[in-house]
């Protein structure tokens, strides 16, 4: 017993290690909250989001991307990991399929393609696998888009689009869906008013409203209040990003 006791703890502990070290070490393909803007990162270039969502839980959502050049980006993301504020412990989801699997490991790569000056169209992936101890309950995980940009000016941005995604994913509901967002630069790289949606009655039918204030021109914080779409079973939570763009 004393060894079992001693190998969870050992478990903990990698995991916390591993959560924080996330946090601060990993750089993510642009979004504005929940629906990606299509802005692809600079050849060579590293970009960092870090998403928190709070309410009974704390759920971190992390990526890196590194920009490949001709309009296209590569990289993974760690989505799910959540966090547990009243029991103070991680969970780990492997087991229920009517709710999205986590944490999960993605590989993400999307390419753009300019139309004009103010039109472009962005595809993309998210697909990976869940993390868990047992093998057999190790699933295909994916996330695929597709969006219509539209920039009348440098300081308005709007986006419109469509997914699929599993039910590894996205839990019950459907696995079809469209999208929406905007950027609106009041004060340009300074304050900016944002917000998406996603259609559906999934875990990814919410829409948030929020802020972005930028610190420097590379460093930005976001902050959005996010709502659940009528007839899901989503929460209302407080949505914090922290963003980086290597320029």
């Amino acid at each position: 017993m004393l060894k079992v006791a001693s190998l969870k703890k050992i478990k903990k502990s990698f995991f916390i290690l591993l959560f924080w070290s996330l946090h601060f070490f990993m750089p993510a393909q642009q979004n504005f909250f929940n629906v990606n803007t299509s802005d692809i990162t600079d050849s060579a270039k590293l970009f960092f989001q870090e998403q928190l969502n709070f309410n009974a839980q704390t759920s971190s959502n992390t990526t890196f991307t590194w920009g490949l050049g001709h309009g296209f980006e590569v990289g993974f993301n760690v989505f799910g990991v959540n966090f547990d504020n009243r029991a103070k412990t991680f969970l780990v989801n492997d087991k229920d399929y009517t709710a999205p699997l986590g944490p999960i490991l993605l590989i993400n790569a999307q390419k753009a393609f300019h139309l004009n000056e103010h039109f472009k169209i962005g595809i993309g992936t998210q697909s990976g696998l869940n993390l868990t101890s047992y093998s057999k309950q190790i699933r295909l995980v994916t996330f695929d888009y597709a969006t219509f940009v539209y920039q009348p000016t440098h300081k308005l941005k709007l986006v419109t689009g469509a997914y699929y995604g599993n039910p590894y994913f996205l839990g019950s509901g459907n696995e079809l869906g469209c999208m929406a967002g905007f950027e609106w630069a009041i004060i340009e790289h300074h304050f900016h008013i944002q917000a998406d949606w996603l259609y559906g009655n999934n875990s990814m039918g919410i829409w948030v409203p929020g802020m972005v204030i930028y610190f420097t021109k590379n460093i930005s914080m976001s902050l959005g209040w996010q709502f659940p779409n009528p007839h899901t079973t989503n929460s209302q939570a407080f949505v914090f990003e922290f963003t980086f763009r290597k320029s």
